[in-house]
């Protein structure tokens, strides 16, 4: 996505935190917010995203269902879990769960504009380099012409 604005998806769960995130994104990034999975999957299937933030809980469900939701449909986007975790130990074991469950990464709030922005760089350099090496990969599949 070079020189053009990275397109963010944020399921928010409407807390205060979340809040203040949208704003910090908002300054570098085109952000559209989805309440609950569904919407979220609307959006995705509309348009594309660079990255997906969620909080950890939403109106009708959890990280743990967006996640699976994301996985399942758009393997190489990143997906982001929020937390307002606060204690450094529960952070730190809520961090492993997320990722061994599959996320990109854990965002905890409140973080610094710079932290934040330096998460979703990252991730959106990942989730490029994800979808080249599944673009190459499908190339290689094809048969080649008289072979």
């Amino acid at each position: 996505m070079i020189n053009q604005r990275p397109k963010i998806l944020l399921l928010s769960g409407g807390s205060m935190e979340t809040d203040r995130l949208h704003g910090i994104l908002a300054k570098y990034a085109a952000v559209e917010l989805a309440e609950n999975v569904p919407e979220m999957l609307r959006l995705l299937a509309g348009s594309s995203y660079s990255v997906v933030l969620c909080d950890r809980f939403f109106a009708t469900g959890t990280w743990k269902d967006a996640l699976s939701a994301v996985q399942t449909r758009y393997p190489a986007l990143p997906t982001v879990v929020v937390s307002q975790t606060r204690e450094f130990e529960e952070g730190s074991q809520e961090w492993v769960e997320v990722l061994a469950a599959g996320a990109f990464d854990l965002l905890l709030v409140p973080s610094s504009e710079s932290a934040v922005i330096s998460l979703l760089a990252h991730a959106i350099v990942s989730g490029e380099a994800r979808t080249s090496k599944t673009r190459e990969w499908k190339l290689m599949e094809k048969p080649i012409a008289g072979m």
